[in-house]
């Protein structure tokens, strides 16, 4: 397990119309936060069978220092067992998709009927993205800290 830098941007958009015009991959996904320090983001995610352990370390509002596992389902649940119980488990429908060569992340949470969140990650923090004319932004939420998945996990952002 080795650390890397995350760097991502996050945009708050209509809820669109599904299918995709593009191909995309859907999965379900639940994950859940563990009891960490302030400065640290742990998680653990159960994606369509599949586990994994998460470690962030925030350096900016788009950078982060991420170390990623792959676990099986008796780690996954001795994990569970440090669960931040002052956080709901977040449960969500990942759509994966290619836009001009740029991979983008749109999730659709079960309490919004009216926006998603897309994301992207990118090389450099000054890469430009090309967002999809088919989506419509409402606003780029990167540096809100209201719309982090582990700050939703407290408290859900109002349509």
């Amino acid at each position: 397990m080795s650390a890397s830098y995350e760097i991502e941007r996050k945009y708050l958009v209509k809820m669109p119309i599904f299918p995709l015009p593009e191909k995309d991959e859907a999965s379900e996904i639940t994950q859940t936060y563990l009891v960490t320090p302030p400065e640290i983001s742990e998680r653990v995610r159960c994606r369509d069978g599949r586990y994994t352990h998460t470690r962030k370390v925030r350096v900016s509002g788009i950078k982060a220092e991420e170390t990623e596992e792959t676990i099986d389902r008796a780690q996954y649940e001795a994990l569970l067992q440090k669960r931040d119980p002052a956080l709901r488990s977040i449960q969500k429908v990942r759509h994966v998709f290619v836009y001009r060569g740029q991979k983008f992340e749109l999730d659709v949470f079960p309490f919004w009927k009216k926006q998603a969140m897309l994301e992207i990650e990118l090389e450099k923090e000054d890469t430009p993205v090309d967002f999809p004319p088919f989506l419509s932004c409402i606003r780029e939420v990167t540096d809100d800290p209201a719309y982090k998945n582990q700050a939703m996990a407290r408290q859900i952002p109002e349509e």
